[in-house]
């Protein structure tokens, strides 16, 4: 997170330059045996968006459902019970970067972004059926048909040729 709010350098990096920084920034502060190198990190940070934001869905739901008096504490164990019964009773083991994130302005951004692109999807309604009629027009001949019709044509014209010179052949020895 701290590449992303960096004042002094700025937050309008360009993906590798952030990559770059973050990899840095990682390797630092991890023993040799653990370094990574900069496509790892992006890899493991695109793998864990997905669990992430359905954790935070369970979250929400438990906070929906907040019963006086209950802790943040309480509250996630509640989400983490949520979200074990809608993964097969597995364990969530992605809470520690989610208690990173989950305060967080552009976390929360993308979050609203997210949203904002089910619900455009969802207006958009069921996808349309197109017709694919060619009004009468006959469809060109696709590349492998054509290649086939080519060589059946071939092969047909050999057996007629081989056919034809047995024929005289045979009329030449009669």
């Amino acid at each position: 997170m701290r590449n992303s709010k960096d004042p002094v350098d700025g937050n309008d990096k360009k993906s590798d330059a952030y990559w770059t920084d973050v990899t840095k920034e990682y390797n630092k502060t991890t023993e040799n045996s653990r370094k990574r190198n900069r496509n790892q990190l992006k890899i493991r940070w695109d793998r864990s968006k997905k669990p992430l934001i359905d954790f935070h869905g369970c979250w929400i739901n438990a906070s929906r459902v907040w019963e006086s008096g209950m802790s943040d504490d309480q509250l996630t164990n509640k989400a983490l019970e949520m979200w074990s019964g809608q993964n097969n009773g597995r364990a969530f083991h992605l809470l520690h970067m989610w208690k990173v994130v989950r305060g967080q302005q552009k976390w929360s951004a993308y979050l609203a972004r997210l949203k904002k692109e089910k619900e455009k999807s969802a207006k958009a309604g069921p996808a349309q059926m197109v017709d694919l009629e060619l009004d009468g027009e006959k469809r060109p001949t696709g590349h492998k048909k054509a290649k086939k019709n080519s060589m059946e044509k071939r092969s047909h014209l050999m057996l007629w040729l081989i056919l034809v010179e047995k024929l005289r052949s045979s009329l030449k020895q009669a």
